[in-house]
């Protein structure tokens, strides 16, 4: 068992031993801390600076720039809900990560589509983390090593550099779409420091606070991204590589609310999300091989920490066969020495033991435990892993510097250990600076990609969706077809070969496109929809209308089809089918301000302009620079001969820059006062 380590409810944040008195003072402690956190956020803000040039990438421009319900306020309740999460993300489905969308509509709020804004968020969450992990750092190396004197501000400040500078967190930082991970990590540091606040104070009520806070932060840190359901495990570690043995079973039930909120969630996310992921949609997996291929991952996540070279954003991983695969047996061999090292030092050098653990507890979601078909290695995923390893190292080169040998002056040791900090921050920094610039914009990182990727389908579809946002249709379909050439059996990309298609008025094309889709796979509701546009955009409404019932059967919480429908029943005049279809899409989509705008036109068109009034209002409450509905507005007060009114609501739509048509304006010229005039 450690000795030195204080009883719990007597030692604050930074112990004050007889050792820090004498040689530092408490003043002179907090002189440091300031000078530390100085040279952290200078060394962030360094390295990650040039991602402030980079711009929406990948996902980002489903998530943010196409994401609607991220553009106004009005719909940050719905964001909350699991019908939002199952219908209406724009990414995959069966993750629920409401506080994470919610910090895209406030930056949206201040940056609107200014890429420039988010990258400054991501960089400042990091940036929460290094500060973090600072005070976490020093916290745990004090209360293990009282003896250390102000040793541990140094060790706690190269634990905290390292993390800042580390180059696997590139993909976390740099990628919008990754904020989950900091966001995620800030709650879980945040959950660790106010569970360890509630047992170091003796105050009734900081104590509650402190605890609650804690709960607290667990749900917003779940709520940013799954993989925090971890921290009940850490929560115990914590426990038991820091408190005293006495506090062991007042902490382990203290962590118990915790572990209900872990279950809840899982519970939840089973029942009442939608996955992508269905048995259709990937192969069997023995026990055997998946036993195989967590190890594989495991050893694989522990190397890129160690050596994070030849950075890649799409990894190749095959799924073992065998046993004897060399690597199975090099990931088996390093997990056997870590755990050797663990055992060895669980009593008398129970930080080290803490810092390994932490890796792999934290490294469970994403070990293919449950197997990730989609993408089974990302480094994004080594985020809140990381911590253990830059404890370790910090901790490790700063013990390093202050032993004493009679081979060796301290002077030479603190030198060489100084020299090897200074060589990883230098290579870890330079390495971080230059990936960032892989990631300045979608076509040149799906270009860089493919460099490190040829075979990789997903690549070069990737790329073609690069090529497509940049306006380069032809260099899209280029890619498209090269991707088919790894994959002839992908609909999905048919189905976005069909759309640039289209795009360019290959109206021929694009139909064999998404017929080809459907012949590969039938139940593809994406092909039908878009096979059902082209048809309405020709014209040929009654093949329109079979394509968008079929969507529907496959997916009957389409609104968009449903929406689609309606416009095509409407100028067929059938206007009871038409708001029909509209009411349908509004039930699915309650946001749905263009259904809304399309049924108050059906009731305007039918003389109902009081039931046209009510639903272009809420077309507006929902999207307040709606111009059109501005304007069809305007014509429903016109026939309810509320002219004031319609005067009011076309001239909103002409100051949103919307071309009133000079018939409807010499109609109301009339009806305007010298003052509207």
């Amino acid at each position: 068992m450690d000795t030195g380590c204080p009883s719990a409810g007597t030692y604050p944040l930074f112990p004050e031993s007889s050792v820090t008195k004498e040689r530092m003072g408490l003043e002179h402690i907090r002189k440091r801390h300031w000078v530390y956190l100085i040279l952290l956020v200078l060394l962030t803000f360094l390295v990650f600076s040039n991602t402030l040039r980079n711009g929406f990438i990948w996902d980002d421009e489903e998530l943010i720039v196409g994401n609607r319900f991220i553009k106004s306020l009005v719909n940050l309740p719905f964001i909350f809900t699991f019908n939002y999460w199952n219908n209406f993300h724009p990414a995959t489905k069966g993750i629920y990560r409401p506080i994470t969308t919610f910090t895209f509509a406030l930056d949206y709020l201040f940056w609107q589509d200014d890429p420039r804004g988010y990258h400054l968020t991501n960089l400042l969450l990091h940036l929460a983390n290094v500060i973090l992990i600072y005070f976490l750092a020093a916290k745990l190396i004090s209360q293990k090593f009282p003896s250390a004197g102000g040793g541990f501000l140094s060790a706690a400040l190269l634990s905290a550099a390292f993390f800042a500078v580390h180059p696997i967190h590139t993909e976390s930082v740099t990628w919008i779409k990754n904020r989950s991970d900091p966001l995620s990590l800030i709650f879980f540091l945040l959950a660790i420091l106010l569970f360890d606040r509630h047992f170091s104070t003796d105050q009734r009520k900081s104590k509650n606070i402190a605890y609650a806070g804690s709960l607290f932060c667990f749900l917003l840190a779940v709520f940013s991204k799954e993989t925090a359901i971890t921290l009940p495990a850490v929560l115990i570690l914590y426990a038991v590589c820091i408190f005293p043995s006495k506090d062991y079973s007042k902490a382990f039930f203290k962590t118990l609310p915790f572990l209900a909120i872990t279950i809840f969630y899982l519970f939840l996310k089973k029942t009442a999300l939608v996955s992508d992921f269905s048995p259709a949609d990937t192969f069997p997996l023995s026990l055997y091989r998946h036993l195989l291929a967590v190890v594989k991952t495991l050893g694989y996540y522990a190397k890129l920490l160690v050596l994070p070279v030849n950075l890649n954003a799409e990894r190749p991983f095959s799924i073992p066969n065998s046993f004897t695969e060399r690597g199975v047996l090099w990931s088996l061999g390093f997990l056997v020495l870590i755990l050797g090292v663990i055992l060895m030092t669980f009593r008398r050098w129970r930080l080290i033991s803490f810092a390994m653990l932490w890796v792999f507890l934290t490294l469970l979601p994403a070990s293919n435990i449950v197997f990730l078909y989609g993408r089974p290695i990302a480094e994004q995923r080594l985020y809140i892993p990381s911590f253990g390893f830059c404890l370790l190292l910090g901790w490790g080169i700063n013990r390093i510097s202050s032993l004493q040998s009679r081979a060796v002056s301290q002077g030479r040791v603190k030198g060489l250990a100084a020299i090897t900090c200074l060589l990883i921050i230098v290579f870890y920094s330079g390495a971080t600076f230059r990936r960032n610039f892989d990631w300045q914009d979608s076509v040149s990182f799906w270009q860089k990609t493919a460099v490190s990727s040829s075979d990789s389908l997903r690549v070069r579809y990737n790329l073609g969706n690069a090529y497509f946002y940049q306006d380069r249709p032809e260099a899209a379909i280029e890619a498209y077809r090269s991707a088919l050439k790894i994959n002839p059996k992908d609909e999905q990309v048919y189905i976005n070969l069909g759309v640039v298609h289209r795009a360019l008025g290959d109206i021929n094309e694009a139909i064999g496109a998404f017929k080809k889709a459907i012949e590969i796979k039938p139940q593809s509701q994406e092909a039908y929809f878009n096979l059902g546009a082209v048809y309405n955009g020709l014209g040929r409404q009654g093949e329109a209308i079979e394509a968008f019932k079929k969507s529907l059967e496959i997916d009957p919480k389409n609104a968009e089809a449903y929406n689609y429908l309606g416009s095509i029943y409407e100028s067929m005049t059938k206007y009871t089918e038409a708001v029909d279809y509209y009411s349908r899409a509004i039930k699915i989509n309650p946001l749905f301000a263009e259904a809304y705008h399309n049924l108050g036109t059906v009731y305007s068109n039918t003389g109902k302009f009081a039931l046209a009034i009510g639903a272009y209002h809420k077309a507006l409450e929902i999207k307040p620079d709606y111009a059109l509905a501005y304007l069809n507005l305007a014509v429903a007060y016109y026939g309810q001969k509320d002219y004031p009114a319609a005067i009011r609501y076309c001239d909103k739509a002409a100051k949103l820059g919307y071309s009133v048509p000079p018939q409807f304006l010499m109609v109301l010229e009339p009806y305007r006062s010298p003052k509207t005039q």
